[in-house]
């Protein structure tokens, strides 16, 4: 009986208060964008588009867009911003940048200093390597950035 408490207490210790401010709905999106990694490397974030895969596979980022855009809250939105992930913080300017949410302007042009490094694959073999800021400044002079094969 006393080992309850004790299991209780490791299990909140272990949870992320982060997770708490996402929709259920969203969690395995977001676990998959997290893990989006060039060369599966976990500290070469990547996002890609339509054709960047073996074959010209669709990148991950370019396949979780849809239902990003779809089941994100506001709230959602807000809280990925400040993510840890880079390519989660991408995704979220993203469908901002799709659907303009006017509260979260300022927010959004706050990730316009982002240094953060990530890949980039808009379509084909063509990787470089960016900031998350100039990635969202990409998006913002053409929202279809990371869609379209150009």
């Amino acid at each position: 009986m006393k080992l309850r408490p004790i299991v209780l207490l490791l299990a909140l210790i272990g949870t992320s208060t982060r997770v708490d401010a996402y929709s259920d709905s969203l969690m395995p999106s977001l676990d998959r964008l997290r893990q989006c990694s060039f060369l599966g490397n976990e500290s070469s974030p990547m996002v890609g588009g339509r054709a960047v895969g073996y074959s010209g596979a669709p990148h991950e980022f370019f396949l979780q867009f849809p239902k990003v855009a779809e089941t994100a809250t506001t709230a959602d939105l807000r809280a990925m911003l400040d993510d840890p992930s880079p390519v989660v913080r991408i995704m979220a300017a993203k469908c901002i940048i799709k659907k303009p949410v006017p509260a979260l302007s300022s927010a959004l042009d706050a990730l316009l200093s982002d240094n953060t490094k990530v890949y980039v694959a808009p379509y084909g073999c063509t990787v470089t390597e960016e900031s998350v800021g100039d990635v969202i400044k990409k998006l913002k002079a053409k929202p279809s950035f990371l869609e379209d094969i150009e």
